[in-house]
């Protein structure tokens, strides 16, 4: 039988598989079997007497001493003291039961130091001991309701709102789960699952309250800045923390940064804020655009970021194309665009073709590198994949302007989200008849 055990990696808590075999978890330590299939949470029904061995220690250095040697044997459970009072004046210690059975269970080493402070088998004994539902972790108390069932394995929190994507055969067991999350993690007061996929023009979810406050407004720290958002009208993934902080690393101090897909400011706050950039920002969802402009305020960048509240398309074809010509006009000047939409910001690459028809760009002056992210499905070649889906979509191959095709999560089985970073090819961006369409161009791999 499989457990979990929860890990928090960049504000997203994943479980691991755990089996008490190789953990050595002793059952006694897990919630009762009567708790199995519990859909209303009744807390009274966790609480069981169990038998755990213990030590008796003499107060003072000795004892002390002997703490220190008994450290990976002490019995460890949440809101449970393991140190008590006993009759003879002296302490005693809960010991883990899945660590220590007998005296002779203790390595030479610790066995040598115990002697030496006159602790002898004579001081171990075992005693009952009234456990509950406060006492046990989250996973267990799920694995045990829920028969160890991974469709509950993972949640996402941002700031005080854990949102969590549970199986159809789950949505039973939903209001005790989130119950359960919200006795059981510090900080929380309100549990959501979404119910939808994203499939609306802007790119969030609908979701269902399943425990706790109805506050969907909330703050999260990221890359040594802070947001704040309606949860449940903007996009926020916490998963890609990473991806937003290793993005914004590989931009120049004081480049220009043109984010077409800005959501509430992952990507342009810190470019501003950290690499001292010029940010003009974009996004379609008005709601991103408010929380955006707050941000902005909050974390004092103001004079760094426009914003803009357009269509992806029209971003490009009027607001890039106007601020890159006037700026390449009297300077040279790094430039970056991120396009992260990865569901539909391909759709968008075919717009750069042409897009400077007319206008005449120095050759001294860089094209700007664009980081476009894309999912690609399949069991293989994902890179490879990515890199062809863009290039039919520009119209041209790659070919020297390739930087990088990297994974950045995996999504699902067999699809992945990719980020492409290229430098904006020349060939397409003057004269648009020549631009062959990606249904008819051949694309060289």
């Amino acid at each position: 039988m499989s457990f979990f055990r929860c890990f928090f990696i960049s504000n997203t808590w994943t479980f691991a598989k755990r089996n008490y075999r190789t953990m050595k978890i002793d059952p006694l330590l897990l919630p009762p079997a009567n708790v199995r299939g519990m859909q209303v949470l009744n807390r009274e029904a966790f609480s069981k007497k169990i038998l755990v061995p213990y030590v008796q220690l003499p107060v003072g250095e000795d004892m002390n001493r002997a703490i220190k040697a008994l450290k990976g044997y002490i019995l460890k459970l949440p809101r449970l003291e393991p140190v008590f009072n006993t009759e003879s004046n002296k302490k005693g210690v809960f010991l883990n039961p899945s660590k220590f059975s007998d005296f002779s269970s203790l390595i030479e080493e610790d066995r040598k130091i115990l002697e030496h402070s006159c602790i002898t088998e004579d001081n171990f004994g075992v005693k009952e001991l009234y456990i509950g539902y406060e006492h046990f972790k989250l996973d267990d108390i799920l694995n045990v309701i829920l028969g160890g069932d991974e469709g509950c394995k993972s949640y996402t929190r941002v700031g005080h709102i854990i949102h969590l994507n549970l199986k159809d055969h789950l949505l039973e067991y939903r209001n005790l789960i989130g119950q359960v999350i919200l006795d059981k993690i510090k900080g929380i007061r309100c549990v959501v699952n979404k119910i939808n996929t994203i499939d609306n023009t802007y790119r969030n979810f609908q979701m269902e309250i399943i425990a706790g406050e109805n506050d969907m407004v909330t703050t999260v720290s990221e890359n040594k800045c802070c947001f704040t958002f309606d949860f449940s009208k903007v996009y926020w993934n916490s998963r890609l923390s990473t991806e937003h902080e290793r993005l914004v690393q590989k931009f120049e101090p004081k480049s220009v940064i043109y984010d077409v897909c800005a959501g509430v400011g992952p990507f342009s706050i810190p470019a501003a804020k950290l690499k001292n950039c010029e940010v003009i920002a974009n996004d379609l969802n008005p709601e991103s655009v408010k929380w955006l402009s707050e941000n902005v305020v909050k974390n004092k960048v103001s004079q760094k970021i426009k914003i803009n509240n357009l269509d992806g398309s029209v971003f490009l074809r009027t607001v890039f194309k106007e601020e890159f010509l006037k700026k390449s006009e009297t300077v040279s000047f790094k430039s970056h665009i991120v396009m992260n939409l990865p569901a539909m910001a391909v759709e968008f690459l075919p717009t750069f073709q042409g897009i400077f028809a007319g206008a005449t760009i120095k050759d001294d002056i860089e094209m700007p590198i664009v980081h476009v992210y894309t999912f690609v499905k399949g069991d293989s070649d994902y890179l490879c994949q990515a890199v062809k889906l863009v290039e039919a979509k520009l119209g041209t191959t790659l070919d020297g302007n390739l930087l990088e095709s990297f994974s950045v999560r995996n999504v699902a089985p067999n699809k992945e989200m990719i980020r492409v970073s290229f430098r904006l090819p020349r060939s397409i961006i003057y004269d648009y008849e020549s631009s062959v369409e990606p249904s008819e161009k051949k694309i060289k791999v």
